[in-house]
């Protein structure tokens, strides 16, 4: 129980970091596979004691538990819905709508979006405001260092969905030019 606390505080923070993401997104299938057939191996075996095979079901059902907690904890962060049907009002209103790097297409199923929108970088983002004043900036990258105050701060994953109204993203300062990711981040980067 003091484990889920601690986890809880180290996503709050933003000090579990991704390269601790992709550690335990790496080990907890080849652990579950190891943990299975060691199960089925003691249920299956003809010799193994009955306290052992109780041992084991009790095993399985524990971990099957923590395992649930943990999804059920981390499950709002992974919901994108509200932001894509807000990306979708957005569109039926005839508003303007960019995301800020490469999204992956992680709105376009929660949205039912009927239409892409429009992608932009650091290099085009300030030219796109400029041209659509009462558009939206959105994005879930964190590495460009955007000083302007989003309008939605959203939970995703360990950071956030960033919403900006394109008037406040350009008055703000423009951020240092190397800050821009790469084609091939994933958003937990």
């Amino acid at each position: 129980a003091a484990t889920l606390p601690l986890l809880a505080r180290l996503v709050q923070n933003g000090s579990f970091t991704s390269t601790e993401q992709h550690v335990m997104g790496g080990l907890w299938p080849l652990w579950g596979l190891m943990l299975l057939l060691l199960g089925i191996f003691v249920l299956a075996h003809p010799r193994a004691p009955l306290h052992l095979r109780a041992l084991t079901l009790a095993a399985v059902a524990a971990i099957s538990i923590g395992l649930l907690a943990i999804a059920q904890a981390a499950g709002p962060t992974l919901d994108v819905t509200a932001t894509a049907r807000h990306i979708r009002a957005m569109q039926d209103a005839g508003k303007p709508i960019a995301h800020l790097g490469w999204h992956h297409g992680l709105f376009g199923f929660p949205g039912r979006l009927e239409k892409p929108f429009e992608r932009v970088d650091m290099d085009t983002v300030y030219a796109w405001c400029a041209a659509h004043p009462d558009g939206e900036i959105v994005t879930f990258y964190t590495k460009y260092g955007i000083t302007a105050k989003p309008a939605q701060e959203i939970p995703y994953r360990l950071k956030q969905i960033l919403i900006w109204r394109a008037a406040d993203f350009c008055a703000g300062p423009k951020p240092a030019p190397a800050t821009k990711p790469n084609e091939e981040e994933t958003p937990e980067d």
